[in-house]
């Protein structure tokens, strides 16, 4: 029961016939339990319990993170156009996003959108076409159909490249501008020693291509990306737990950033794993996981380095990819 009193009145209106209880202790960030809402969504999952959470609750930044979700649908086991517009009464929802590349699945936005509503497709299709009807629902409804394309170009905004966007995106994330520039790789054996006790967020790459990446930050850039994340000056207390977060959420978005410009280059499907931290000491890390991907075969290495003008801040970023 996970420290729950059963005799209290409260207790006999919980379902505990849809699965078990998700409890989390002192979550830090909103955002945080608003990914695991949204998560357990997708696993059929409802019974969310907090204790102590840090933030005031209810919160809006969970709401934002589990991304307003009430509904999942499984489109193989039910009709998700006629289900979305009964739960709509009828009408249909004004945006659908479509991301999975699968045509049944734009078919499905088609139906499930309002007239002169919007669907959104982000996805690249490139199988032949089944399950796609243009007619009902697209026909009639006058839907607006966009194509969106991030990162890849040429970009559709005059003046913006994917070097600027990267350059403008990590500004606004640590402070501060940031230059990069492409450096040899270190020799077999050794290991970024400038980025003495340094933090490393791994990065596993499987799909077409497979290998890792590596974000790793010194003490003091992990420290001031730390505080630009959370907003918080220097002399302000950060959690260790909500340091993580942030340290995790940086790498992310570079990485998935970096792998997702090679994979537009290569015209390959490359996916990015959960991340693993090494809080300290990463750079010895790297040099031991770089050591144990060789023995399996060649590998490409290569590393970019990000740093601001005044040189404070500095990260190392880490490509190891199988040949």
């Amino acid at each position: 029961m996970a420290g729950t009193d059963s005799t209290r009145p409260h207790a006999a209106t919980v379902d505990r016939r849809a699965g078990p209880a998700i409890i989390l202790v002192e979550p830090q960030l909103g955002e945080n339990i608003g990914a695991v809402a949204r998560a357990m969504l997708n696993c059929g999952l409802s019974d969310l319990r907090l204790v102590r959470p840090r933030e005031d609750w209810p919160n809006e930044k969970a709401r934002a993170a589990a991304a307003g979700a009430d509904l999942v649908i499984d489109p193989t086991q039910e009709d998700a156009g006629l289900l979305i517009k009964q739960r709509t009464g009828s009408m249909g929802v004004d945006v659908s996003l479509e991301t999975s590349g699968s045509y049944a699945a734009l078919n499905d936005a088609l139906r499930s959108t309002k007239y002169r509503g919007t669907v959104l497709s982000s996805a690249f299709y490139t199988s032949s076409v089944q399950g796609l009807a243009l007619a009902g629902e697209w026909h009639r409804n006058r839907i607006h159909l966009i194509s969106s394309r991030a990162n890849s170009e040429p970009q559709p905004e005059h003046g913006w490249d994917f070097e600027r966007i990267v350059s403008e995106a990590l500004a606004l994330l640590v402070g501060c501008s940031v230059a990069h520039r492409q450096r040899g790789a270190p020799a077999q054996g050794t290991s970024p020693r400038e980025y003495h006790r340094a933090t490393g967020i791994f990065f596993e790459v499987n799909g077409d291509l497979g290998g890792g990446v590596v974000l790793l930050l010194g003490p003091e850039s992990r420290d001031r990306v730390v505080r630009s994340f959370l907003g918080v000056g220097r002399e302000g207390d950060i959690d260790p737990d909500t340091a993580f977060s942030a340290v995790c959420e940086l790498g992310n978005i570079v990485a998935s950033r970096a792998i997702s410009a090679v994979a537009d280059t290569l015209g390959a499907r490359i996916l990015l794993s959960l991340p693993n931290l090494a809080t300290e000491s990463a750079e010895v890390v790297l040099e031991r996981w770089i050591t144990e991907r060789r023995r399996h075969g060649p590998v490409l290495h290569f590393e970019i380095e990000l740093a601001d003008i005044e040189g404070s801040f500095q990260a190392l970023l880490v490509f190891v990819l199988d040949l």
